[in-house]
């Protein structure tokens, strides 16, 4: 099914948050819809909902749900609390 212009205009609208950097490059400031493919590039906020798929980077803050699957590098030191 091939869309419209129409309707391109109206998804972009509707579902995303585009801004330009200070390079005056485009960024996604926020995505309002769901993602069934792959994102090429860093993610500088958070995710909210589930990653089915693999993660080909570093997490530099905090996960907060299950890891269903392995970690193949390091963990970070254990919380205070956690020792």
């Amino acid at each position: 099914m091939k869309l419209t212009n129409a309707e391109i205009l109206e998804f972009v609208r509707d579902n995303l948050l585009i801004d330009k950097d200070e390079n005056n490059c485009y960024i996604l400031k926020d995505v309002y819809c769901r993602v069934d493919g792959n994102v090429h590039g860093d993610v500088n906020g958070y995710v909210f909902g589930s990653v089915k798929g693999s993660v080909a980077g570093d997490i530099h803050c905090n996960v907060h749900g299950s890891v269903k699957g392995d970690i193949w590098d390091n963990l970070g030191p254990p919380r205070k609390k956690d020792k």
